[in-house]
């Protein structure tokens, strides 16, 4: 990566190519944890393992905004695990992600959990979850507490309680997305949400 904590850092036109990132909690490609928006940044190539909460191809945690990024990786972690990053605090707007991707609860194409709005993003590959219980997972999102607009899957989504082609669980509103992916859930399985 590039930064293990990038607190107070703005991280923008990156590029991380064949990176192996791995640690325990808060493991990304670039950045293990960041406050600042994060914008334009593109990860090829790139294998990203934690044992622990907080893994995505970008960061482990983004407390602010994502633009205009894109990630191809292998990404395996706990909670909270995302192709982007496992939890963005704030927006998403158009990312794009084909992952390999494999947790227990919170685990999504874009991202585990976001409060904020997601739209004009795209995923494919896979979400797997290890978690049969209570896992939450999504092509784009497993839980949001903010509007999907416009977004597109066709990941596989393997497993999970709540397991959603584009959002495993949301409050919000789900507008103009589409999915194509397989999903299999240990309960409450849909083609959008």
């Amino acid at each position: 990566g590039i930064a293990g904590d990038a607190t107070g850092t703005s991280i923008t036109s990156c590029v991380a190519t064949s990176v192996t990132a791995s640690g325990s909690s808060y493991v990304g490609g670039v950045t293990g944890y960041t406050t600042m928006a994060v914008d334009n940044i593109n990860v090829t190539n790139t294998t990203v393992s934690g044992t622990g909460d907080y893994v995505g191809g970008i960061a482990g945690e983004i407390k602010n905004s994502a633009s205009e990024c894109s990630v191809q990786a292998s990404i395996s972690g706990n909670n909270y695990t995302g192709g982007i990053a496992g939890e963005i605090s704030g927006d998403v707007t158009n990312c794009s992600t084909d992952i390999k991707l494999t947790g227990a609860n919170y685990i999504g194409g874009i991202t585990g959990h976001t409060a904020g709005e997601i739209s004009l993003s795209t995923a494919k590959g896979s979400v797997t979850t290890t978690d049969t219980v209570n896992c939450r997972a999504g092509g784009i999102v497993a839980v949001a507490s903010g509007n999907i607009i416009n977004c597109y899957s066709s990941a596989t989504i393997n497993g999970g309680l709540y397991s959603g082609g584009i959002v495993g669980y949301t409050s919000a509103k789900v507008d103009n997305c589409y999915s194509c992916g397989n999903i299999s859930a240990m309960k409450y399985g849909a083609g959008v949400a």
